[in-house]
């Protein structure tokens, strides 16, 4: 019976005589995802509204960008990281090189979860 109303609030309103549901207005959606589809001749079996929502989910995940193993740091993350990984030193031990704070080395390794594969300076 709704196949037969063009699909649009007013048309509805003027057929029955009364506003649609909200079942019937998801109804009145659903099937005008298919009519489109159909009109496109994708040729996939009126899925729309779940491929939107995967499409959507997938986009919301990584922001539209495919994931890289790098990670940006900055230039004094990238030298203690190679310090770590390389030397083998400590965090007194850098911190005695460089002369700054332990606090400072430690919040810094803290940040950028250090020492780690794949800096690079960015």
């Amino acid at each position: 019976m709704i196949d037969n109303v063009e699909l649009t609030f007013e048309s509805f309103h003027k057929a029955f005589g009364r506003a649609p549901s909200e079942k019937e207005i998801g109804m009145m959606m659903n099937i005008k995802a298919t009519q489109q589809e159909k009109q496109i001749k994708t040729g996939r079996d009126g899925k729309t509204m779940e491929r939107s929502r995967i499409s959507q989910m997938n986009t919301m995940g990584r922001g539209g960008r495919k994931k890289s193993n790098k990670v940006k740091v900055t230039p004094r993350a990238f030298m203690i990281n190679k310090m770590m990984m390389k030397y083998s030193l400590s965090p007194e031990d850098i911190a005695d090189i460089l002369q700054d704070d332990l606090k400072v080395i430690t919040n810094c390794i803290s940040r950028f979860r250090l020492p780690r594969e794949g800096c690079v300076v960015g």
